[in-house]
């Protein structure tokens, strides 16, 4: 099974990123900082081919680094976050860097893990695939994950009867609403379309999996949930964000493919997943940052603390105490904008799923000779013409099959209609060009250049989409929105 998510290329195609697991998830207070420790060493010692041989930890250092040729695990504490970050990072004999990151908040009792893969220009070939970590097994077998909003996490299905519909009843009609995206799977003529068990372990720590075991309670479903329940052996998807609409699969048209059904359940479900945002205390590269921060607020301390104190001592090391603020300044600003780096490219590079995602298929066309501005373009505004055309298309014609069927397996990968909103907001109401609306436009993607009393806005440096914009505007009612609407038309 294929899973594409957050890919991202350079521009010489040199290295392709992928996030190919992420799950977040409530844990009991009877996980403690030591029992995590303690089960991630325990995880890694366990590996046949990942382990680190010399990893000796004394119990009482939480933030520790441990190394050896091609392989490190480090863990850091932020103690006044109560929070516990861990990266595993192994570069293999394919030339592929892989890195698992663990966070743990335990105030908030939230656990986050993510895996990462990143390929260099020398690396063989493979296929990624979607699978959770051994170490989430061990948080079940353990009993250490509580549960969400009341439900189970589970690596096995939980069975709806007549005695207990109501559970589905409220995740579908949202009076409850999860933190993970919950399955449902129907029976057809007393059977279910593949083995549940085998969704249920493919998703374990990422979704709630459901099974009818009583087919009567899909006649109960239909006149409270107004339909929007599977039924007759089809399968639903409920999110539990507002932002994704809820999904009902067609089990009959996977007759023989069980297979197939099963790894395009677990695709949907870790494509929505891997796009969610998290906090970025909840990240290795958040924990990392606010750490420096941290330091530099005790390096601030510290230094007034002695000028206050012993002043001519501080007289004396002026001079190297301002080159030291200086350099951590520097760190702080280079971090700050990897991470917004890191955030517009997870965002942006959610197109490249589609694109990646029928790589074991014969593809329906080839890419020709013009390059994507951004990831997924050129798949989202294919669609969109196509979604157009077929309105003016004669009904019930084979042109009209065609393309109903090419639409329905061909999600767009929404980063156009996005990409629409976000100029609409940026230039919205504009008065003049400053700082932050520079700032806003060059991360949008435009190369800015001043020409006389305007400026020059050119998209990825293309001279074919070039705009021109008034240094200040002069309606700032209309001036922002008219020139978003020739951006959109002429560019989006």
């Amino acid at each position: 099974m294929i899973n594409t998510e957050n890919v991202q290329i350079t521009k010489e195609g040199r290295f392709l990123f992928m996030q190919i697991y992420s799950a977040i998830f409530p844990v009991k207070e009877t996980l403690t900082q030591d029992i995590l420790i303690k089960l991630v060493i325990e995880w890694n010692q366990g590996s046949p081919h990942n382990k680190i041989t010399n990893l000796d930890w004394d119990g009482q250092k939480r933030n520790v680094k441990f190394e050896q040729e091609n392989l490190s695990l480090a863990i850091e504490e932020i103690r006044r976050y109560n929070t516990i970050a861990i990266r595993f990072h192994q570069f293999d004999e394919n030339n592929i860097i892989w890195n698992t990151d663990i966070v743990v908040n335990f105030n908030k009792h939230i656990f986050s893990i993510k895996l990462d893969r990143e390929t260099t220009d020398k690396t063989t070939g493979f296929v990624p695939k979607f699978k959770p970590p051994i170490l989430v097994n061990m948080l079940l077998n353990r009993n250490y994950i509580a549960t969400d909003n009341g439900i189970q996490i589970s690596d096995r299905p939980i069975s709806i009867t007549k005695n207990n519909y109501k559970i589905i009843e409220d995740i579908i009609c949202r009076k409850i609403v999860c933190s993970m995206p919950v399955i449902y799977v129907t029976k057809s003529w007393g059977m279910y379309p593949f083995r549940v068990q085998e969704l249920a372990y493919n998703l374990r720590g990422v979704a709630h999996v459901f099974v009818e075991d009583d087919t009567e309670v899909s006649k109960l479903l239909k006149e409270s949930c107004n339909g929007m329940n599977s039924h007759h052996g089809s399968i639903g998807i409920y999110y539990s964000g507002s932002s994704a609409a809820y999904k009902i699969i067609i089990a009959n048209k996977y007759k023989g493919r069980e297979k197939v059904l099963i790894d395009r359940i677990v695709n949907i479900v870790s494509r929505y997943v891997n796009q969610q945002a998290r906090d970025r205390m909840l990240t290795w590269e958040g924990v990392q940052n606010e750490l420096l921060k941290l330091k530099y607020a005790s390096a601030t301390e510290k230094k007034a603390e002695a000028e206050s104190e012993v002043s001519e001592v501080y007289k004396n090391f002026a001079t190297e105490l301002k080159e030291n603020e200086n350099t951590i300044k520097e760190k702080e600003r280079t971090i700050e904008d990897l991470n917004n780096r890191i955030v517009a490219l997870q965002v942006e590079n959610q197109g490249l799923r589609a694109k990646y995602e029928r790589i074991t298929e014969v593809p329906l066309l080839y890419y020709g000779i013009e390059n994507e501005l951004y990831d997924g373009e050129i798949r989202d505004q294919v669609l969109e013409v196509l979604n157009s055309y077929l309105g003016n298309i004669k009904k019930k014609t084979r042109k009209e099959h065609i393309l109903q069927d090419i639409l329905e397996y061909n999600e767009p990968t929404g980063t156009l209609s996005a990409k629409r909103e976000e100029i609409k907001h940026i230039l919205k109401g504009y008065t003049k060009v400053d700082e932050s609306l520079k700032r806003n436009l060059k991360q949008f993607g435009f190369v800015i250049t001043k020409d006389g009393g305007h400026y020059k806005l050119t998209y990825k440096g293309d001279p074919r989409y070039m705009f021109t914009m008034a240094s200040s505007g002069s309606d700032s009612r209309h001036g922002g929105g008219n020139l978003a609407s020739q951006i959109n038309k002429n560019l989006l």
